[in-house]
């Protein structure tokens, strides 16, 4: 699963590339006309922005814990690379809330401007204008922009159950009565549960 995650990110990086490539920069074709246009207000691009550091936050720390031990523990070492680990774990954790929240505001700020049209169509037709040189008409979002908004939005929300069911596994069954007939205890907090844990391994190796 690794392997393919890493093939992934690379053949994302060499797919943006080869369309810099092909493509180049895209300028203005008649130049500035002297005055702007605001499409995004305050509150949209501060979600844009807790969305997009989030989401970097959680990339670097996810690969750490997906990739670091075959990287960083041979470079760092095993002491070097436990601290490491144990923050990008505490920081993952904290700034999955924040990409929760901002995952939620984005959708409900621009789930209307990203709906299917009849422009779509024609966005389509024209390749997006990626190498036509031309520029299909589009409302708030092109259909490139509304795809990746469906794409961030359920993949996100894939990433925020499951990362969910990782942060609160017993929640699902704390009511639930075991063999003896008593309820089972509610999970510790995670200070509490570590602290717990590591009286459990000091006593053991005592």
């Amino acid at each position: 699963m690794q392997t393919y995650a890493v093939w992934a990110l690379g053949g994302a990086l060499a797919l943006l590339c080869a369309i810099f490539l092909l493509r180049g920069s895209i300028r203005i074709g008649r130049g500035w006309a002297g005055w702007t246009v605001r499409r995004f207000n305050r509150l949209e691009r501060a979600g844009h922005w807790l969305l997009a550091l989030s989401c970097i936050v959680l990339a670097l720390t996810g690969l750490n814990a997906a990739c670091g031990r075959h990287v960083l523990l041979p470079l760092l070492g095993a002491d070097s690379f436990a601290d490491i680990g144990w923050w990008a774990r505490w920081l993952h954790e904290k700034v999955a809330f924040a990409f929760m929240a901002a995952l939620a505001v984005t959708f409900l700020l621009w789930v209307r401007h990203s709906l299917p049209g009849w422009r779509d169509l024609v966005w389509l037709a024209k390749g997006g204008g990626l190498l036509a040189g031309v520029h299909p008409p589009a409302f708030k979002f092109n259909t490139g922009q509304k795809l990746l908004f469906w794409l961030v939005m359920v993949g996100g929300l894939a990433l925020s159950l499951s990362g969910l069911a990782l942060l609160f596994p017993h929640e699902a069954v704390t009511r639930r009565p075991n063999v003896c007939g008593c309820k089972r205890a509610g999970r510790l907090s995670r200070p509490h549960a570590g602290t717990a844990h590591g009286a459990q391994l000091a006593a053991s190796g005592a």
